[in-house]
């Protein structure tokens, strides 16, 4: 019985809460010991399950100022959640499962492949992203801080 709950897909309900973690980048500067290391950066996700569909609001910590994009063009895609964010005039795909409190996956530049695909399309660049879910505290509902 074991074994066949493990094999079933993440409900959406799974994503509902906030997220708080980190995404891998595109390197920046190559350093003197010869290494060229990809950037990483903070980030919360808010995502709340509206029947078939997941909202929410995405936020780059390391922005000045953060500033909240809604999570765009949601959709379930086996056990991911993949779902696109606009910033800088960029189109974000990102792919992620949620583990219980974990939550990881990948996010790339541009919708390549779209959401039938998982956004994971041919010579795609993937980075990877972790995150934990954050408890809600009554001091801030709307922010789960």
């Amino acid at each position: 019985m074991l074994l066949l709950s493990l094999a079933l897909p993440a409900s959406l309900a799974d994503f509902n809460g906030t997220w708080a973690g980190t995404f891998n980048g595109q390197p920046q500067k190559l350093l003197p010991d010869g290494r060229y290391p990809e950037t990483v950066t903070r980030f919360d996700l808010t995502l709340k399950t509206q029947g078939t569909r997941v909202i929410g609001t995405f936020t780059n910590l390391d922005d000045v100022p953060p500033k909240p994009q809604p999570v765009q063009n949601g959709k379930r895609v086996g056990d991911r959640f993949c779902f696109d964010v606009f910033t800088v005039g960029e189109d974000c795909r990102w792919c992620i499962r949620a583990h219980g409190s974990n939550l990881e996956g990948v996010w790339n530049r541009g919708p390549e492949g779209g959401p039938s695909t998982g956004g994971l399309g041919t010579g795609v660049r993937l980075f990877q992203v972790r995150a934990k879910r954050v408890a809600k505290s009554s001091a801030d509902p709307g922010t789960g801080r």
